[in-house]
C-alpha cells in the first residue's frame, strides 16, 4: 500500500518548482505529474481527486484555495488503499490561501 507524506499548510504561493500551475473551478481528477493546483471555489465547492499514488511516487502536488468564499476545496485519494499519513483519504481547504503539499511515497 502506498501512502503520502505529512500534510503541510503555508501561505499562498503561485509558483511550483517545475512551473506547472493549473487553475481549477470545477471537480477534477489530476494527472500524475508534479504540479501546483490553484482552486477557485467562488461558484461552488470544488473536489480534486488525486491520481493513484503508484503513478506519481516521489512527486509532489500542491493545492491552494484561491477564493475567500465559504465554499470548500476538497482533495481526495482515488483509492481507499492510498492514504495520507496522519490525515486519511481526504482533506478540506476552507480559508483563502490555505494550501496543502502532498507527496506520494511508498509505505
Amino acid at each position: 500500500m502506498a501512502s503520502l507524506s505529512n500534510t503541510l499548510m503555508f501561505p499562498l504561493n503561485l509558483v511550483s518548482s517545475d512551473g506547472l500551475v493549473s487553475l481549477l473551478t470545477a471537480d477534477t481528477t489530476l494527472d500524475p505529474v508534479p504540479q501546483h493546483v490553484v482552486a477557485d471555489a467562488t461558484s461552488g465547492p470544488v473536489t480534486i481527486t488525486l491520481p493513484p499514488f503508484a503513478l506519481w511516487l516521489g512527486y509532489s502536488i500542491l493545492i491552494t484555495k484561491l477564493d475567500a468564499t465559504a465554499n470548500p476545496v476538497t482533495w481526495q485519494t482515488s483509492s481507499s488503499g492510498d492514504v495520507v499519513v496522519g490525515v486519511g483519504t481526504s482533506g478540506t481547504l476552507t480559508a483563502q490561501g490555505q494550501s496543502v503539499i502532498i507527496t506520494a511515497i511508498e509505505a
